[in-house]
């Protein structure tokens, strides 16, 4: 994508942001899902992880929404970044994205965050110039209201969280007993033998609060936290391969292109100095769509993959080729 054909999609979706309260993808109309359909709900904080692990979901499941919750990333901007990301690939189907709650809390702490909301505003390499949105909460009845109707349809509801909890404990009650299973990147808050006292993931430490009322919640509805493998003698991280070895067209394309735009914050062999990249929420996209490769690892989910082959599915997944339920 040139600098022209850049600036032009930032325009656009500027003037989105000024004509609605809520970002969709591509076109001005949101699909639902057809009657008695399993449906998915993203929430996601928009971290660099979660760039890659979005696609990997949308080209594979129906996905009612995507909720975009305060954490890596603000809810407007990045609702705004997702819907960037998806604008173009899939005109005949949309997929509408949501700004999610904010816990407004204080980052004085995460000395990282500032550099990373602005990457992500530009989503990671994609854009010229950062996305910038209003920055007034979202109401929590209206964030209610517009779940419920995307979900109107929806039978069975699976959940995707890879961001703090915020948004969850919000619409959790109005989705009428209806979600199946919730697929969460992290550890337990507690009783994890596997994790060290006081080794809080940052889903949970960031509205630590929302994160204690989601929990009993969580228990009801068949939780599953997935983490990625810690121990052996390789990372299990990302690599420049799988990235390239993405279809240089559609959703594929933009996922390849936004991430090799800027490679410092996700490619190991190019992170910036005290950074670390983990396939975090990767791994709970593979869960997902198809837990065979995972087990239990005291009280969370891993891959039992090769670290190669968990990214070559990876790949496919973004690729749509195949069928992941043959995995």
């Amino acid at each position: 994508m040139n600098s022209q054909t850049r600036m032009l999609v930032h325009f656009g979706l500027a003037f989105a942001l000024l004509t609605g309260p809520f970002v969709s993808s591509a076109a001005a109309v949101t699909s639902k899902p057809d009657p008695g359909t399993s449906c998915v709900i993203i929430d996601t904080d928009w971290d660099i992880d979660d760039l890659m692990a979005i696609p990997a979901v949308v080209a594979n499941r129906d996905i009612a929404a995507i909720v975009v919750t305060e954490g890596a990333s603000t809810p407007r901007v990045g609702a705004a970044a997702v819907s960037t990301m998806l604008s173009s690939p899939r005109p005949a189907r949309t997929v509408p994205v949501l700004p999610g709650m904010s816990s407004n809390a204080d980052v004085s702490g995460f000395t990282w965050i500032t550099g990373l909301r602005e990457s992500q505003a530009r989503v990671n390499g994609l854009l010229v110039e950062p996305i910038s949105a209003a920055t007034s909460n979202v109401r929590a009845e209206k964030l209610q209201s517009r779940l419920t109707s995307l979900t109107r349809n929806c039978t069975d509801i699976e959940l995707m969280i890879i961001g703090p909890f915020t948004s969850y404990v919000t619409y959790e009650p109005i989705l009428s007993g209806r979600v199946s299973r919730v697929v969460m990147q992290g550890r337990p808050l507690r009783g994890d033998p596997t994790t060290a006292p006081g080794d809080i993931s940052f889903n949970c430490l960031y509205d630590l609060a929302s994160c204690r009322k989601a929990f009993p919640t969580l228990k009801r509805i068949n939780p599953y936290r997935i983490d990625a493998p810690k121990e052996g003698p390789v990372a299990y991280a990302p690599s420049t391969s799988m990235v390239t070895s993405l279809k240089s067209t559609g959703l594929p394309g933009t996922t390849k292109r936004a991430l090799m735009g800027n490679r410092s914050t996700w490619d190991p062999l190019a992170l910036m100095p005290g950074s670390k990249s983990l396939l975090w929420d990767q791994s709970a996209a593979l869960f997902l769509l198809n837990d065979r490769a995972f087990h239990q690892v005291g009280g969370h989910w891993e891959s039992k993959l090769p670290l190669a082959e968990f990214q070559n599915r990876w790949t496919s997944a973004v690729n749509n080729v195949g069928s992941v339920s043959s995995w």
